[in-house]
C-alpha cells in the first residue's frame, strides 16, 4: 500500500536522492530503482524489531548503519529448495500475467527475468555471506516467522 509499506518515487527524484547520497540502499533490477532512504531506514529502526528482506549483496548496506547506532542485526538465510520456489514461483507468475490488463508483456518480460536469476545468481547467495542462521525455507511463510523469532529470542 503506497505511504504504508512502500513509498513510490519518480526515477527522477530517486535519481536526485542518489546524487545527495540520501539512500541507505539502492539497486536497480530490471531497469527499475529500489532503494531505502537512510531517514527511513534509521526512523524504521527506532521502533523496535524491524525485518528486512534484501539481497546478500544489500546486507552490508544496512548492517554499518544498524551498528553504527547500536541496533542488533541477526542475518537470517531461508534455504528454499529450488523445487519449492519454483512452485511458488508459478502460482504467482500466473496469476499477475492473468491479471496484468496494461501491459502484460511487460509483466511477462519481468517474469523471464526474474525465473532467471533464481537459476542463476540466486543459486549462489547461501555462501554469498556469513549468515547467523539458516532456517529451511520448505514450510510456509509463517512457519519461518516464527523459527526467526525463536532464533533472536535466543540472543
Amino acid at each position: 500500500v503506497e505511504c504504508l509499506d512502500y513509498f513510490f518515487i519518480g526515477e527522477e527524484e530517486s535519481k536526485r536522492l542518489e546524487s545527495e547520497d540520501k539512500f541507505a540502499e539502492l539497486a536497480v533490477y530490471g531497469g527499475v530503482r529500489y532503494g531505502v532512504t537512510k531517514t527511513e531506514f534509521h526512523s524504521k529502526l527506532k521502533l523496535g524489531l524491524v525485518f528486512l528482506i534484501v539481497e546478500p549483496t544489500g546486507i552490508e548496506h544496512y548492517a554499518k548503519p544498524a551498528t553504527d547506532i547500536g541496533a542488533l542485526h541477526f542475518k537470517v538465510f531461508v534455504d528454499t529448495p529450488l523445487e519449492t520456489r519454483i512452485s511458488r514461483f508459478k502460482t504467482r507468475a500466473f496469476a499477475d500475467i492473468r491479471a496484468a490488463r496494461d501491459d502484460p508483456d511487460k509483466t511477462v518480460a519481468s517474469y523471464f527475468k526474474r525465473f532467471e536469476s533464481m537459476l542463476t545468481n540466486e543459486l549462489t547467495w547461501k555462501d554469498m555471506v556469513k549468515w547467523d542462521s539458516i532456517i529451511d525455507g520448505r514450510e510456509s511463510p509463517k512457519d519461518n516467522l516464527n523459527l526467526i523469532l525463536t532464533d533472536l529470542a535466543m540472543l
